[in-house]
């Protein structure tokens, strides 16, 4: 009876052990990494008498781990006159043109890649063969007929463990000094008109680089046609350099002649402004000071705080919710816009009208970021600039001229794009260098977009009361940094031009510092101390200030290369 339960024992031992060796092989072949790696790249170069060159590489896979259905290789045409005449095979068998396994997909044109598909294949050795065309490899330089070529990929993330390159040149062709490899490493050796380079132990992206200087006119007569279309560009560069500088030049002078001729002659008044110099409304004297008369968000703001002063509008600082919380402040409008100027008017019809409700009495001012920058910003900018042309400030002769430097600004910047197109078509045959004078085009449009932008479209009279404004601006300005002085009195009936000339932080910032100043009867705080409703009131200025506004590679000169893998 014992002998059967051993025996019992011993069956369910060996079928246990069994089920473990399964499980074990099982997780061995599932843990079992997808890798390969080159036993052979081999590459036989024949020179032919055209300076091409007849390739064939030779390339042994061994493949290992989880099935692999392609092999791909990327082949450069630079300094060369591209590929032709080739064919791919596995095994020995000539792969047709296809996307199927058993066929071969060819695109691109630099590089241009071949990927062989083929039947899902692991742990297994596979011969991968390439023989193609490469035409214009041999060019001339410093007096030789100079091979230069790259034989192995730029690219390839696999190890190459042996790899011999065979170079066959026609024996009228000789050899001005010994072959050198000026990249990578191997042992290179002579026999008649033959060059032998064997390397081993190659590690990925380890290329090589092979040069081999012959006597000129011994291999080509003529330089390959890319190298013909190197020098007739090199030949061509002091011309696209002068046609650019010449571009520039006339247009500076086409810039500065018109920008002369027709800016407003205005004497340039030295004297300090210390006051309002006229009975502008705020916001229009912040607009005609602009570039091109056109108004800002800091003008608005000048003229908010001037109906604010004059009545029609209050602010409420709001008590903070919590630790983190921002100052924000409430805008209240307590009087009807009977009697505004339309720009007044206008100002308080974008500001307190809601999309949705409609007209409403109070906004936070937090949310005018959203307002300024959205479409309704016309509210107000369009109306003054009716008002400043009401009022008789605009030049029509000016104002043509300002559309004489868009147009012509524009039909510059558009014959640069043209040109830019032109060079990308024709950059075979010119190389880079008309994209300078694309930029010349381009560069001398903008100058004049920019003279556009910035020429004043005002009449001489209006220019004049403009100029006036600026420096009474300038003095404000002066005040803020010190080199001007006020008296205390004057904080509350300069604010709103403070506002206009942009600098209503600084102004707020150094009346606080001199702490004489009383706050506007129109702004209401809920801080404790004057102090801090300084500081509620400068990050008052400062948040409504900003809250929107008018709105080289191993194989350097080498042909061949490329790159290569397989998954």
């Amino acid at each position: 009876m014992w002998r059967k339960i051993w025996q019992w024992f011993l069956i369910v031992g060996l079928l246990l052990a069994a089920g473990s060796a399964a499980a074990d092989e099982g997780k061995i072949e599932a843990l079992q990494e997808k890798s390969y790696s080159a036993e052979r790249f081999d590459v036989d170069i024949v020179v032919r008498e055209d300076g091409s060159l007849l390739v064939t590489e030779t390339v042994v896979y061994r493949f290992v781990g989880e099935p692999f259905t392609f092999v791909f290789r990327e082949l450069e045409t630079d300094w060369s006159d591209g590929i032709g005449e080739l064919t791919a095979a596995v095994d020995g068998r000539v792969y047709p043109p296809g996307e199927a396994a058993g066929q071969v997909e060819i695109s691109g044109q630099n590089p241009l890649r071949v990927e062989w598909h083929f039947e899902p294949t692991r742990d297994t050795t596979r011969t991968f063969t390439l023989t193609y065309v490469m035409y214009g490899v041999v060019r001339q330089e410093d007096g030789s007929d100079l091979l230069r070529f790259q034989p192995l990929p730029d690219e390839f993330a696999f190890p190459i463990a042996d790899s011999t390159v065979t170079i066959t040149y026609p024996f009228r062709a000789a050899l001005e000094s010994e072959p050198v490899l000026t990249a990578g490493s191997g042992i290179i050796s002579q026999s008649n008109n033959q060059v032998t380079i064997v390397a081993q132990d190659i590690q990925p992206n380890q290329t090589m680089v092979i040069e081999m200087p012959f006597t000129a006119g011994s291999l080509i007569s003529a330089p390959p046609q890319w190298q013909q279309n190197e020098i007739f560009s090199q030949s061509l560069v002091p011309v696209w350099l002068i046609s650019s500088g010449a571009v520039l030049l006339a247009g500076i002078v086409g810039v500065f002649t018109l920008w002369r001729r027709e800016q407003p002659h205005i004497p340039t008044g030295r004297w300090t402004i210390d006051s309002p110099p006229g009975k502008l409304p705020v916001g229009l004297s912040g607009a005609i000071t602009a570039t091109g008369a056109t108004p800002a968000w800091h003008h608005a703001l000048g003229t908010l705080f001037d109906l604010a002063a004059r009545g029609y509008v209050e602010i409420e600082e709001i008590p903070k919710k919590g630790w983190f919380s921002t100052t924000d402040f409430m805008l209240r409008q307590i009087k009807s816009e009977e009697g505004l100027l339309p720009h007044e008017s206008g100002l308080l019809g974008m500001i307190f009208t809601d999309k949705k409700t409609g007209r409403v009495s109070e906004i936070k001012m937090s949310k005018l970021r959203g307002i300024i920058s959205s479409t309704r910003w016309k509210k107000y900018s369009e109306v003054i600039k009716a008002e400043i042309k009401a009022a008789g400030y605009l030049s029509v002769k000016r104002q043509q001229v300002r559309r004489q430097f868009y147009i012509i600004g524009a039909l510059i910047a558009a014959l640069a794009l043209v040109s830019f197109v032109l060079t990308l078509i024709v950059i075979a045959r010119t190389g880079a260098w008309p994209f300078i004078l694309s930029l010349a085009l381009f560069l001398t449009g903008v100058m004049f977009l920019m003279a556009g932008a910035s020429f004043s479209p005002l009449t001489d009279e209006a220019s004049g009361i403009a100029s006036d404004w600026k420096r009474y601006f300038a003095y404000l300005k002066d005040v803020t940094k010190g080199r001007a002085t006020v008296t205390h009195e004057l904080f509350e009936p300069y604010l709103p031009y403070a506002a206009a000339a942009g600098i209503l932080p600084n102004w707020v910032k150094w009346f606080e510092k001199q702490g004489k100043a009383a706050l506007p009867p129109y702004f209401h705080l809920t801080s404790s101390t004057p102090s801090q409703g300084f500081v509620a009131f400068a990050a008052l200025a400062a948040s409504s200030t900003t809250s929107g506004g008018a709105a080289a590679g191993a194989g350097g000169g080498a042909a061949g290369g490329g790159a290569a893998g397989a998954g």
